[in-house]
């Protein structure tokens, strides 16, 4: 998937599919950007406690989203003491509805 963060006509161009994968990824990417500011933490740090390397969370910190897949956000946010609860519901027109949450642990 290609896109551009800052390039808004590519973004609202782009399958609704596609839309939803950046939706994710730039909350997650959020989480874990607030989780470090929160606590605190240097870039190296946040790498050590989410088990990639200082130059990652760099590249996070640079909203560079294409180089990091959804499972790699959610390893990084459960590493560094986050919690996932999900609910999986159905809605009336037969789509599936998927709610994540993530709740701090004490670390």
């Amino acid at each position: 998937m290609a896109y551009k963060l800052g390039d808004l006509k590519s973004l609202v161009a782009t399958d609704p599919v596609d839309q939803d994968i950046i939706f994710l990824k730039m909350n997650l990417r959020n989480a874990i950007i607030q989780m470090i500011r929160k606590n605190e933490w240097t870039q190296c740090i946040a790498a050590k406690k989410m088990g990639v390397s200082q130059p990652r969370i760099s590249s996070l910190n640079q909203t560079k989203l294409e180089e990091f897949s959804i499972d790699s956000l959610m390893t990084m946010l459960l590493k560094a003491g986050s919690r996932l609860q999900t609910d999986a519901s159905s809605c009336d027109d037969a789509a599936a509805f998927l709610a994540l949450t993530f709740n701090k642990t004490a670390i």
